[in-house]
């Protein structure tokens, strides 16, 4: 095997050496700090080349006591351009490399990445896992300004069920965090929300604050047909004065938004509309409503029995059989306690399940019969001294319309 000869001069005897090299020719610790003093290797004394892949070889530096000393790569020693491609081949950096507290500060300077500088498809996979980034890792105004930019997220690049349940915990987002004009026209795009991406609960009590929608913010036809579905409000979800004067602007329900019979019996409660709850000029259908304000009973009085006023104010019974009671006024649609509050009905249309006008359609109806002086009945009273009032017509089996005569006859005793 051939030799290597290493020739030396000696300056104290004035002749050259010839002399073999082997094995650990520079020892252990030979060259210390600052033995090789600076500026010994100018450039390029390491040619272009000079050392390829596995030069340093594995495990060469074991550990951070006297590898690469402290500070021992400062400013610009890794010149401009002096890493370029793919030097770091694929896993020469895994898991545990960057030790903990390693970078510190701002170690990667303003402006240190640029644009394309971190190429597509450099993180793949599941390169941040799961808690990676935890509670304060990204610092107060760490996302100044706008730096996330025009089309900068296209679509899909957050995937499928990318965000689960509870992965925006509680008081992530504090007030105002969006700021005014964060959301323009279109900036959340048709069908961006799907059916249902709200889940059951997922808005409550006060999560919708005080003046938070202001004038016009759900447009001209914002709301469709069908886009509150069936049922979507449920119970007594619009409390008690949740809609107050103005509240509902002039123009806000155009046309015939409530279609022929879009409110039925029922969806408006007992003493839910109050004395001058209406204002003058309110078109109602009488055939529809027929209901009057609230007034206190003089005496109990039964669901669908005539009623007429006292000369005390109190509304009472009419009875046929007494003809300081008469005419009745109307019907009361619901029991009344004496001294309580009521409200009775003096038009329109009126529907009881136990009213039973079979073979009765278009007929009048009477106010009293034989023992029942104050009920609803088909047939006119014809006892001496008993006053007749026609009160209604029939229109189904168990309803009636509703128009008291204010005139009666008293039958001659």
């Amino acid at each position: 095997m051939a030799s290597i000869l290493v020739v030396c001069y000696d300056t104290s005897t004035g002749r050259y050496l010839v002399k073999k090299a082997g094995s650990d020719q520079i020892a252990d610790l030979a060259i210390t700090s600052a033995h090789i003093a600076s500026g010994q290797v100018g450039t390029p004394h390491i040619l272009d080349l000079n050392i390829t892949s596995a030069k340093l070889t594995a495990a060469l530096i074991t550990s951070i006591e006297a590898g690469v000393a402290d500070e021992g790569i400062t400013s610009a020693k890794l010149a401009s351009g002096a890493v370029i491609g793919n030097r770091v081949a694929d896993r020469g950096i895994i898991s545990g490399k960057i030790q903990s507290g390693a970078v510190v500060g701002d170690v990667v300077a303003f402006g240190g990445i640029l644009s394309g500088r971190i190429a597509a498809a450099t993180i793949g996979g599941d390169r941040l896992i799961d808690a990676t980034i935890t509670s304060g890792k990204i610092g107060v105004n760490a996302i100044g300004g706008i730096h996330v930019l025009d089309a900068s997220l296209a679509g899909a690049k957050l995937a499928n069920q990318a965000v689960i349940s509870a992965k925006i915990g509680a008081n992530v987002i504090a007030t105002p965090h969006i700021a005014n004009q964060g959301i323009l026209s279109a900036s959340i795009g048709a069908l961006a929300v799907g059916i249902p991406h709200l889940a059951a609960l997922a808005v409550i009590s006060s999560k919708i604050g005080a003046n938070v929608i202001d004038t016009f913010h759900i447009a001209n036809q914002g709301i469709l047909s069908a886009s509150i579905g069936a049922g979507a409000i449920g119970g007594t979800h619009i409390l008690d004065g949740s809609i107050l004067s103005g509240e509902i602007g002039a123009n806000a329900v155009g046309g015939a938004k409530l279609w022929d019979y879009g409110v039925v019996s029922g969806k408006i409660a007992s003493g839910a509309v109050t004395e001058n709850a209406l204002v003058s000029g309110i078109s109602i259908d009488i055939a529809e409503i027929g209901q009057e304000p609230s007034y206190r009973a003089g005496e109990l009085v039964s669901a669908y029995q005539g009623i007429q006023f006292s000369t005390s104010g109190y509304f009472g019974l009419a009875k046929i059989n007494d003809i300081d009671t008469m005419p009745a006024v109307g019907l009361a649609i619901a029991n009344i306690l004496s001294g309580a509050i009521g409200t009775f009905r003096y038009a329109g249309r009126i529907t009881n399940p136990n009213w039973d006008f079979s073979g009765y359609v278009g007929n009048l109806l009477f106010l009293g019969s034989g023992q029942n002086v104050s009920e609803v009945t088909r047939t006119a009273p014809s006892t001496s001294g008993e006053c007749v009032q026609r009160i209604a017509k029939v229109i189904v089996e168990d309803t009636i319309f509703l128009r008291p005569e204010m005139f009666f006859a008293q039958l001659a005793e």
